[in-house]
């Protein structure tokens, strides 16, 4: 295993580790795709409960680096030492990965996502009976959608949405301007822009036709935004950029989707976590739409919790703000970290 000998934050891993660490590969033949990863294994022999971890949007690596914070390594540094196997993996496009995540809908993900699972359960150290999923944001809706597909024994949902991907995209925006400081004219500037590009993403419109379409739409909010208009040399950069990212197939699928569509046919048991502060997932609307889609399922092993000081990485926060993530020194707070270890092993160990 890998890490740096001199980590930034106090809970990176630190040597000696009391477990097996490889470098592995998880080929998706079907896409044409390789997989970069590492799978975390308990030292003793013998089979063991394994975990696939799904990161959220964007193109993250397997230690889901962000601001600073290892998170997934951190995360499934505390697995592991609870017994554990646990595979990460690059996306597509990232580290060892080929491929490129931001050209991928959730369909070809959940191809990604079946081959990860197809490796684990051939694994000696696994015990295929007792392979489940993590996913975290947008990679917590790729774990519920995948529950009814493949097998799956559990699931565990951080920060998971519960409604549609355009609603989603439209409280992320108000929640995290709202904090920042925007007044209520900015906010619904915005949420018309929004909405104008939007309509154009959901016409179906090829990409260059869909870019050509909203261009226009970006640049005339810009320029005619509240108290804080955009103009000169950049404003050309800015609008080729925001409309390079809205006419990618990632955005679409996130856009298009129905999380609560996933949840209703959720069959396995179920741990799903918010933190009460998440601007990115609002828990005071996402909590009681995951629970009644959970219902709907009539899934009786299903465990809904909210954190309310923690953010959207599930750390202890002020305000929620994204400009803390990085500010903060803890990458997840402890009792999220131990509340995962102990599900698991709940709803695992004791059944074999």
């Amino acid at each position: 295993m890998t890490v740096d000998p001199s980590p930034s934050r106090p809970q990176d891993p630190k040597p000696p580790f009391p477990y097996a660490s490889e470098e592995v590969r998880v080929e998706n033949a079907a896409a044409g795709v390789s997989l970069a990863g590492t799978l975390f294994r308990p030292a003793r022999a013998g089979w063991s409960p394994a975990v696939l971890m799904l990161p959220g949007s964007g193109a993250q690596d397997r230690d889901v680096d962000l601001c600073g914070h290892r998170l997934f390594l951190v995360l499934a540094d505390h697995l592991v030492r609870s017994g554990l196997v646990v595979l990460r993996l690059d996306d597509r496009g990232v580290g060892g990965s080929t491929g490129n995540k931001d050209e991928c809908t959730h369909e070809d993900l959940l191809g990604d996502v079946r081959v990860a699972l197809e490796f684990l359960s051939r694994h000696p150290s696994v015990d295929r009976d007792h392979v489940g999923l993590l996913g975290h944001s947008e990679g917590a809706l790729l774990a519920a959608a995948a529950s009814p597909r493949f097998p799956v024994a559990f699931l565990v949902l951080l920060a998971c949405a519960a409604g549609r991907g355009e609603d989603l995209v439209h409280e992320q925006s108000e929640w995290i301007s709202r904090v920042g400081g925007a007044t209520p004219e900015q906010i619904a500037h915005e949420r018309r822009m929004n909405e104008s590009v939007f309509a154009v993403l959901k016409g179906r419109l090829p990409r260059d036709e869909a870019r050509a379409a909203v261009k226009p739409l970006l640049s005339r909010a810009l320029e005619t935004w509240p108290g804080q208009p955009q103009a000169g040399e950049a404003l050309p950069q800015i609008v080729e950029a925001m409309s390079q990212i809205v006419v990618a197939p990632a955005f679409r699928s996130l856009l298009s989707c129905d999380a609560a569509a996933y949840l209703r046919q959720v069959p396995c048991p179920t741990l799903a976590l918010f933190g009460g502060l998440d601007l990115q997932v609002p828990a005071a609307t996402h909590e009681p739409r995951l629970r009644a889609a959970l219902a709907a399922a009539g899934n009786a092993d299903a465990t809904v919790e909210r954190f309310p000081r923690l953010n959207h990485l599930f750390q202890t926060a002020q305000t929620g703000a994204l400009e803390e993530y990085e500010e903060i020194e803890e990458t997840m707070a402890p009792v999220v970290l131990e509340r995962v270890a102990t599900w698991i092993r709940s709803k695992t160990l004791r059944s074999r």
